[in-house]
């Protein structure tokens, strides 16, 4: 692979390439030169056996480095630094990598040669081959970006306007998500509950069971309401989990007759055909298809959960049970996860409500050609996703005892009585425009959401930069790490010399014929002494978690300071206990997913 086709396509894209043999992770297969005669590679390559596995293990096809994850394997190259880009190959999938990027295992550009030579135009597909994978992409030029001009390569400049894309993306979701996606499910559990026979003999007042009062359009109490609220926002997670994993392939969605056939991806596909790509259109002709009086879209969710929550081996799902999917609650657990788990088991949303606040979360509108297309959930961070989460959270459901209208606040939109509106000349707010334009209200009976000031909108999260978020992390768990490692180092080094004292010793044994104790013991005398768990004993608060991306950060700062292969505080130690407790583990979670 490496001499028939690798070799001369690197040269055919006009790369000066230097081959390494070296059997070190953090060495690149090859190092890729542009031809100016740069001394600095401006990317690096592993490259693999022909169709070899790229996220895992291959004794099948790669009897050289079987037990080698590629995806895991290039995190470590470009921790290096010695190059921005990597590819990884196998010759048929070529894969793209960025040093800049977030998650870097997963986040990744790919093309697979053999379906592009299936393609009806191989030379459309080509063209982008040589676009992203050719030797001008990567070098640097003058641009001029947000008025400042920069030294940016065609990869870097796309790299960053994806960026402004998933940050504008996350943008209009979160919009759709507050305005017309959680008052829409919400209000289809709250019709199930409508719908429900009442029952005879039930005293009246407060005491009314809930499908009652809603029946009399009464707005049943808070604690009913905040259960709403909650087992909602649950339904949400879920249905964005699906969508970024199957995106992402984190699902088996390719295996169609498996996996496919119960996926999010299906019924999303199935919804999008009957509604059309036309917008305004697409709540009457979702009115037309689907039922009120029916729940099997919401059963087949319901199966799906399922599937997730305790795994699938006839559909290839491993357990995904971290408690946002709980389908079997304990009967006596009272925690707020089960709770909402028991109201997602015990209640429904009606096919008419459910089909119209899938497709408003699957699709949004095509900037170009104006009309509906699915979201690229794979172009969301965790950022986006869990802004959504944090403004939601200042909210609560609301039922329109009266009609009531929308109107402007001091900071964002409020709800009021429609009479008080006109009483107190408050200008109404509209929708369309001219003759078209109606007043914005809601009619009795109607869910919303507002919060405890009365608003309908949320405020918005402020996104705090990256340079700044990496900044604060650095100089607050930083210092926190480094008198960590100055207090460790001491029993570091012991260990490492107990090792090299234990290899003299078996090196003595072997010589005079003698069995030797196994070096390694070291390690787990070392364990039981509490090296291992005093390094990783590090707690970092976050009072004001939000979105959760400050944490993160965290996560990916402590773990380059331990572990990174510039200065990570065990590249000192080239024998230790916890980079043998970290291959311990590593094999464990193999052969977990091996048995799953």
């Amino acid at each position: 692979t490496w001499e028939s086709l690798l070799q001369p396509a690197f040269e055919a894209m006009g790369f000066r390439t230097v081959v390494s043999d070296s059997q070190d992770e953090a060495q690149a297969h090859y190092q890729l030169y542009s031809s100016d005669g740069s001394t600095s590679p401006i990317a690096l390559c592993l490259a693999y056996t022909w169709s070899r596995n790229l996220d895992g293990r291959d004794e099948t096809r790669d009897t050289d480095s079987p037990d080698e994850n590629p995806g895991a394997r290039v995190v470590t190259l470009l921790e290096s630094g010695e190059a921005p880009w990597a590819m990884v190959t196998n010759g048929k999938v070529w894969r793209l990598y960025s040093a800049k990027a977030h998650s870097r295992a997963t986040n990744y550009y790919e093309m697979d040669l053999d379906e592009t030579l299936a393609a009806d135009d191989p030379n459309v597909a080509f063209r982008y081959f040589s676009l992203f994978f050719g030797v001008d992409s990567f070098i640097p030029r003058d641009v001029v970006r947000d008025g400042q001009s920069r030294k940016l390569s065609f990869l870097d400049e796309l790299l960053e306007e994806s960026e402004d894309y998933a940050k504008s993306l996350g943008e209009r979701l979160k919009d759709r998500v507050f305005e017309e996606i959680f008052p829409h499910l919400a209000e289809g559990f709250v019709e199930y509950l409508r719908s429900q026979p009442p029952i005879t003999g039930a005293q009246q007042g407060a005491l009314l069971p809930i499908s009652q009062q809603l029946a009399l359009k009464q707005e049943p109490d808070e604690a009913f309401r905040r259960q709403v609220f909650q087992g909602t926002l649950t339904l949400l997670y879920r249905l964005l989990f699906l969508l970024y994993a199957e995106s992402r392939g984190l699902l088996p969605v390719k295996e169609e007759r498996g996996y496919w056939e119960h996926s999010l991806t299906r019924l999303k596909e199935e919804m999008a055909t009957k509604a059309g790509s036309i917008a305004d259109e697409v709540p009457q002709k979702l009115r037309s298809a689907y039922r009120a009086d029916s729940t099997s879209l919401y059963d087949r969710l319901s199966d799906l959960f399922k599937h997730i929550d305790q795994g699938s081996r006839e559909m290839n799902v491993p357990l995904y049970n971290g408690g946002l999917f709980v389908t079997s609650p304990d009967p006596n657990d009272r925690s707020p996860e089960i709770e909402n788990a028991r109201f997602l088991l015990q209640n429904k949303i009606p096919d008419r409500y459910l089909a119209l606040g899938i497709d408003l979360l699957a699709r949004d509108i095509d900037d170009k050609r104006h009309d509906l297309v699915f979201i690229d959930y794979k172009s969301l961070g965790v950022r986006q996703l869990g802004s959504i989460y944090e403004g939601l959270l200042e909210f609560r459901v609301r039922i329109a005892q009266e009609k009531m209208a929308v109107v402007q606040g001091k900071k964002t939109e409020e709800i009021i009585p429609y009479s008080e509106a006109v009483k107190t000349k408050r200008k109404i707010l509209t929708k369309g425009r001219g003759r078209n334009a109606e007043e914005r209200t809601y009619p009795p009976g109607k869910v919303y959401l507002e919060n405890d000031r009365g608003e309908r909108k949320a405020t918005g999260s402020y996104y705090t930069p990256d340079h700044i978020v990496k900044y604060i992390v650095e100089h607050t768990v930083g210092p926190v790490l480094e008198e960590k490692f100055t207090k460790m180092r001491p029993t570091f080094r012991e260990a490492q010399q107990a090792y090299r004292n234990a290899q003299k010793r078996a090196d003595g044994f072997r010589k005079q014929g003698m069995k030797p104790d196994d070096p390694a013991k070291v390690a787990h005398t070392y364990r039981e002494k509490g090296l291992v768990d005093d390094l990783f004993d590090l707690r970092v608060l976050d009072p004001a978690m939000g979105s959760g991306h400050f944490l993160v950060e965290a996560v990916d700062f402590t773990c380059d300071r331990i572990l990174g292969q510039r200065d990570g505080f065990l590249q000192a130690f080239p024998w230790n206990p916890v980079t043998d407790f970290l291959k311990e583990t590593r094999q464990a979670i193999l052969a977990e997913m091996e048995r799953q």
